[in-house]
């Protein structure tokens, strides 16, 4: 699937003073539809998309500024598809001066149901209440567009890629055997009613968009009814049936990992006349609920059990600028596995950072906070399958927290460098190996200053969680596999407070020789060097859990 796009078309000929009346030319703003057609028609595309809302800011002699800048040029704009083109009016027409700018926000469809805008004269971001409606029938897609910042007339086109604001919730149902058929008689699903989504920044590529105030508690909840195609929808002993689609709040987004989404229904088993009531049936993946996912689930019906279980986890066309379509993600890419870009806290939990692959290859990331209430202490840079093809495995571990495990789990790079340390004691020359454990061991833990950074680590840093390898020096293999992951890293790092990227300059590592001399291997911005163990060096500490 390709994004949807729209090109705004501004021509403009103007006179030298912004009061004055311009010159004109009139062209009406046009627009392209790029995205191809989807396989629903509440989800919009290029040909059921009915209409645009517009927020443009005008600023004089300056680009767009975050504080104080308002919609004073265009304010909830409806732009409408007519004959073969896309239509607004009155025209507007480009400031004539060239220092001055024009910076467009925009959603879809205009004044969507449930959607309430800005004030006219609110400044900054624009931010957007949402309240998912009660019915499946009322819902629909929700689309905001990556800012489109400081144009002039000699930009000559805008263009708007558009992006799925929800998470759009497919239930099948799966009938069994033991009955000809289950008809479904009602359904509904209780879940989250109202957040907040706005535009975060006009500069980043992944980050422009940020749902928060998904609040916990009954006073958010909501009891959505599915629109069954008729007074009751029949599922054939042995198939599987969609029945219903619902587009409701990404509330993994907002950083709650412990919200939950339940199934109620009523159903009756053909052939047997037996009709059942179920309620509070809990939906597992919720930590995938996020902005265009599109997550499937089958619920499956048997003489004995009803479950529910995930078909598919997707992303759902136009996660970000740079990806132009969908597709479902891959296995060990999902919001519960353990992958480079999660966070590990100080309880000896850890959390989705948001990095996906597709099975097709494609890579993304979405944003998504670390768990509020948690601290976190460290960015997972690689799961325990990674290490373990790198020479690595939980034997090396004996009198650590993880002895008794079955394996490794991940590895996890601190927040925090310590800066300033010598490093004395010979280890693996590998320049690969997933080894920094057991090279830490053979490193000098004697007091000394400058102090060595194996007794620092022993002596002053605070311990991690029991169940972990304790603190160690990375080796040069696990430093370049981090060094290799470094945008996925930072990203995570950024939406930690007071955290920025990660410095790879002039580190330390615990491997030794491995550039062939007989000093320890240092590791800057991915190349190998030597220094004798008495020169001061900075050190990311790690731990495998």
């Amino acid at each position: 699937m390709k994004l949807l796009t729209f090109a705004f078309c501004f021509t403009l000929f103007a006179s030298c003073s912004q009061t004055d009346d311009m010159e004109e030319l009139p062209v009406p703003v046009g627009f392209i539809p790029t995205i191809e057609a989807q396989t629903r028609g509440t989800d919009y595309n290029k040909d059921n998309l009915p209409s645009l809302g517009v927020l443009a800011y005008f600023t004089q002699g300056s680009g767009f500024n975050a504080a104080s800048s308002t919609p004073n040029f265009m304010y909830n704009q409806i732009v409408t598809q007519g004959s073969g083109s896309w239509e607004y009016t009155p025209t507007k027409y480009w400031p004539a001066n060239s220092n001055d700018k024009l910076t467009f926000f925009a959603y879809a469809p205009h004044d969507a149901t449930g959607l309430t805008l800005p004030g006219s004269t609110d400044a900054g971001y624009p931010s957007f209440t949402y309240q998912v409606q009660a019915t499946e029938a009322a819902q629909t897609d929700l689309l905001l567009a990556k800012p489109v910042p400081d144009k002039t007339a000699s930009n000559g086109t805008v263009n708007f890629s558009f992006k799925h604001a929800l998470t759009r919730v497919v239930l099948n149902v799966e009938a069994g055997s033991g009955f000809t058929g289950v008809s479904i008689n009602s359904l509904s699903i209780q879940t989250k009613k109202s957040g907040t989504v706005a535009f975060h920044s006009v500069t980043s590529p992944t980050d422009w968009m940020q749902w928060s105030n998904i609040a916990s508690g009954a006073g958010n909840d909501i009891s959505c009814t599915a629109t069954l195609p008729s007074s009751s929808s029949t599922i054939t002993a042995g198939t599987t049936q969609k029945i219903a689609t619902f587009f409701l709040l990404p509330v993994a987004a907002a950083g709650t990992s412990s919200e939950s989404a339940t199934l109620s229904f009523t159903y009756t088993m053909n052939g047997v006349g037996d009709t059942r009531t179920v309620t509070g049936l809990a939906l597992p993946s919720m930590t995938d609920w996020l902005p265009s996912t599109s997550i499937a689930y089958n619920l499956k019906i048997s003489r004995d059990a009803v479950t529910a279980e995930v078909s598919s986890i997707s992303v759902w066309s136009g996660t970000t600028v740079d990806v132009d379509k969908g597709g479902e993600i891959a296995e060990g890419y999902k919001a519960e596995d353990i992958k480079t870009g999660d966070y590990y806290y100080n309880d000896g939990t850890w959390s989705d950072g948001g990095y996906r692959v597709l099975t097709d290859g494609t890579a993304l990331q979405y944003s998504i906070p670390p768990t509020a209430g948690k601290t976190c202490i460290g960015i997972i840079y690689a799961n325990g399958e990674t290490g373990e093809g790198r020479e690595d495995n939980i034997s090396k571990y004996s009198g650590t927290g993880i002895s008794g495990n079955t394996g490794i789990q991940g590895y996890v790079v601190a927040l925090d460098m310590i800066s300033g340390v010598r490093r004395s004691g010979n280890a693996s020359n590998s320049a690969t190996a997933f080894n920094g454990y057991t090279n830490t061991q053979t490193l000098s833990t004697s007091v000394s200053n400058p102090r060595e950074i194996r007794e620092v680590l022993t002596n002053t840093t605070a311990a991690p969680p029991v169940a972990t390898s304790g603190w160690y020096v990375m080796s040069v293999g696990q430093t370049q596999y981090a060094y290799d992951m470094r945008d996925i890293i930072n990203k995570s790092r950024k939406a930690v407070e007071n955290y920025n990227d990660m410095d790879f300059s002039t580190l330390w590592t615990s491997s030794y020789k491995v550039t062939g001399s007989g000093f320890p291997t240092t590791f800057s911005n991915g190349s190998y060097g030597n220094a004798y163990g008495t020169v001061m060096r900075s050190v990311y500490p790690g731990f495998t859990f």
